[in-house]
C-alpha cells in the first residue's frame, strides 16, 4: 500500500503559522503591539530628503526638465511629509518594557520558525515594540493618581468595566489603563488632608516657643515645600500654580504677623 503524504510549501506553512499566532495572540495579549521599524523609517526619510536635495540643485542650476516629470516635485514633497508624519506617529506610542518586549519576541520566534530560518541577514523580530493605544486609557494622569493605580491592590485600582474588558491583565496584576473611582476618591481625600496638614503643621511649630526668626524660617520652608509639591505632584497650569502658592503664602504671612503681634503684646 502506497503512503501518500502532502508536503506543505513555504507559503502554506507561513499561512498556518500566521493564523496560529493570531489565535494565540488574541488569547494571551489583550493589548496588541506593533514594531517601530526605526531603521526603515529613517532610511525612507533620508532617501526622500536626498532626492529633494538633488532636485533642488538641478532646479537652481537650470538643468531640471519640468516637462519630463511635472509632478515629481509635488510627489516627493508629499512623500517626504507623509514619511515624517508616519514616523512621528509611530514614536508617539507607548513603549513596551524590556521584559515584556523579550517575552513577546520569544513568542514570535517560536510561532514563526520559518521566518527565523529564512531571514539570514537580519534578526526578523528585533525592533522597538509599542503598544496600540487604547481609546479608553487615561494617558495624562498626575503623579498621585498614577502612583496609587500602580501600587494599590488591583481589586482597588480596577473599575468594574475595565476588569471585565481586561480580565487577563487584571489576573496577571498589570497596571490598569483607567483611574477607578476608588483611586480618584482616595487621592481627593489624601490631597485634602495634606492641605490641612500643610497649614496646621507650620502653625503648631510657630506657636511653640514663638520667635520672629523661627516663624520666618518655618514659613519660608513650608512655602518652598508647598510650591515644589504642587508643581511636581499635580497637573496645574502656570497661573494655577502661581495663584495656589501665593494664596498659601498669604495665609502663612498673615499668621506670622498675627503671631508676632501677640508675642510682642505678651512680652
Amino acid at each position: 500500500m502506497n503512503d501518500f503524504r502532502v508536503e506543505q510549501g513555504p507559503e502554506n506553512l507561513y499561512g498556518q503559522e500566521l493564523t496560529d499566532y493570531i489565535a494565540q495572540s488574541i488569547k494571551d495579549e489583550e493589548v496588541f503591539h506593533y514594531f517601530g521599524f526605526e531603521y526603515l523609517h529613517r532610511l525612507n526619510i533620508v532617501s526622500l530628503q536626498n532626492q529633494l536635495i538633488t532636485l533642488r540643485e538641478s532646479i537652481a542650476a537650470g538643468t531640471h526638465n519640468r516637462d519630463q516629470d511635472p509632478d515629481r516635485l509635488k510627489r516627493l514633497l508629499s512623500d517626504y511629509t507623509n514619511a515624517i508624519r508616519n514616523y512621528n506617529y509611530v514614536r508617539q506610542g507607548q513603549r513596551i518594557s524590556a521584559y515584556e518586549t523579550e517575552t513577546r519576541k520569544m513568542r514570535l520566534k517560536s510561532m514563526f520558525p520559518s521566518m527565523v530560518l529564512r531571514q539570514r541577514k537580519t534578526r526578523p523580530f528585533e525592533s522597538h515594540y509599542y503598544y496600540l493605544q487604547d481609546g479608553n486609557s487615561d494617558s495624562k494622569v498626575e503623579f498621585f493618581r498614577d502612583f496609587l493605580r500602580r501600587h494599590l491592590p488591583r481589586r482597588w485600582t480596577y473599575n468594574k468595566e475595565e476588569r471585565q474588558h481586561r480580565l487577563q491583565e487584571y489576573q496577571q496584576g498589570k497596571v490598569p489603563l483607567q483611574i477607578s473611582k476608588r483611586v480618584d476618591k482616595t487621592v481627593r481625600l489624601g490631597v485634602s488632608l495634606l492641605a490641612v496638614a500643610s497649614l496646621v503643621t507650620p502653625m503648631c511649630i510657630m506657636i511653640l516657643n514663638p520667635s520672629m526668626t523661627k516663624s520666618l524660617i518655618t514659613s519660608s520652608l513650608f512655602m518652598v515645600a508647598f510650591a515644589v509639591g504642587i508643581s511636581f505632584g499635580m497637573k496645574t497650569s502656570n497661573s494655577e500654580t502661581l495663584v495656589a502658592t501665593a494664596t498659601y503664602s498669604a495665609v502663612l504671612v498673615v499668621f506670622v504677623g498675627t503671631n508676632s503681634g501677640s508675642s510682642s503684646a505678651t512680652s
